[in-house]
């Protein structure tokens, strides 16, 4: 918000960047990072989100990476953070 100087996280503080980039980093074959990012999942709580977020972001991006990581990689983790 470049006229009050202030911030806001319409996404709510869990981890948007790295849920929204599951399925490009199995496609691009980063398994490393991916491991890395499935355990971030794996420890994720979406019932300590920190501030008010975007229902409709949270259900495009964040339920749509879980369930594309799942698709993609068959790991059961990503089904059971959508749901």
């Amino acid at each position: 918000k470049p006229v009050s100087k202030s911030r806001s996280n319409w996404l709510g503080g869990v981890g948007m960047q790295i849920l929204d980039v599951l399925d490009t980093l199995w496609l691009l074959d980063e398994r490393e990072e991916f491991d890395e990012a499935t355990e971030f999942v794996s420890h994720l709580n979406f019932d300590k989100v920190k501030e008010a977020a975007s229902t409709f972001e949270l259900t495009i991006r964040a339920i749509g990476g879980l369930l594309s990581a799942h698709s993609l990689s068959g790991r059961k983790v990503f089904l059971d953070k959508a749901l």
